[in-house]
């Protein structure tokens, strides 16, 4: 007699584990991700022949960070990589920037002769959106009481220092910004 051959079923898991994995997996992806912080650049000076004698006679500024604490903001996201930039940090970077371009152009230093206070906001930061493109950072400058003396961007390519160097350049040569610092 012929031995009749053993017939194996495959068993499957019950649903419900195929469920509770999916869960488990579901639950720990945020996790897995991971958070970074794009610091801010540094930008080239600006050149001398940059609004030279404009600020002769100005009075004194205080550039004064507009972000108690720290500001963070999505900038990109890639896959489970979340970028965030610090919009306190830019705004610090921006403000020790500006206020060399100041001082090199003739503003004297706070607490010399008078002066006044400005608070400083980067408000964006954006990478270009293609390859070439422009990066953008837009910031605010505003007395104690919110009136603006300068909000505006800069642009650039290829990417966030010409953006920075841009945006300082638009800051020294606003015309508000100059009639603010002599006072007018």
């Amino acid at each position: 007699m012929a031995e009749k051959p053993i017939q194996t079923r495959e068993r499957l898991p019950p649903v419900w584990l195929f469920l509770m994995l999916g869960a488990m997996l579901a639950a720990t992806l945020p996790a897995a991700s991971c958070s970074h912080v794009v610091a801010p650049v540094a930008s080239p000076r600006l050149p001398a022949s940059v609004a030279p004698d404009v600020f002769d006679g100005s009075l004194a500024v205080d550039l004064r960070n507009g972000f108690e604490g720290p500001e963070m903001v999505p900038f990109r996201s890639d896959g489970i990589h979340r970028v965030r930039i610090d919009l306190k940090e830019w705004t610090q970077r921006v403000i020790g920037e500006v206020g060399a371009d100041l001082h090199a152009r003739g503003v004297p230093p706070w607490g010399s002769s008078g002066g006044r206070v400005l608070w400083v906001r980067v408000s964006g930061v954006e990478l270009p959106s293609e390859p070439g493109g422009e990066a953008v950072i837009s910031a605010r400058l505003t007395t104690a009481d919110e009136v603006d003396v300068f909000a505006g961007e800069g642009r650039g390519q290829p990417g966030l220092r010409a953006a920075l160097s841009d945006l300082r350049r638009r800051i020294v040569m606003s015309p508000s910004l100059q009639r603010f610092l002599r006072g007018d």
